[in-house]
Parts: structure tokens; sequence; C-alpha cells
């Protein structure tokens, strides 16, 4: 079976609008995609302080600012979960 996906932007290209708007409408986009598709886990986001030594997927992290990361990431997830 095969599965057409939107093609969504990386959450630090959100975090970087500074506009939780924008992450509601994304995060309620890739609900909607997952629900459409009746996939059961959806492993997003990742929450990291980019300046970690062990870290080296910084494009999977909202922002350094961890009151940016907080805002926006809590706004993803309470879309994407709906």
């Amino acid at each position: 079976m095969w599965y057409y996906a939107k093609a969504f932007p990386a959450p630090i290209m959100l975090a970087s609008t500074w506009n939780p708007e924008i992450a509601e409408e994304v995060g309620r986009a890739m609900g909607e995609e997952v629900k459409y598709y009746n996939i059961s886990v959806l492993l997003v986001p990742g929450l990291n302080i980019h300046r970690h030594p062990l870290c080296d997927r910084n494009f999977e992290y909202f922002s350094e600012d961890p009151l940016l990361s907080g805002r926006i990431a809590a706004t993803f997830v309470r879309e994407c979960s709906v």
C-alpha cells in the first residue's frame, strides 16, 4: 500500500517565524493526515536545546530559546493531537 504525504516544514522553521498560529495550522494538518491514514503513533516534536554537546539532529528541534520552544511546541502538539 502506498501512502502519499505532505512535506511539512522542519520545526526550526516553524519556531523562526515566532508565530504560534502557523505552528497551530501545521500541527492541525499533520494531525488530520495521521488520522486519515489511521496511524497510531506520531513521533513529533523533538524538544531539546541546540547547543547540547550530544545533539546531532538540531533541525528536529524548535529553538535554542526555551520559552519560544515551549510555546511553539505546546501549540503544535495541542493541534496535532485533536
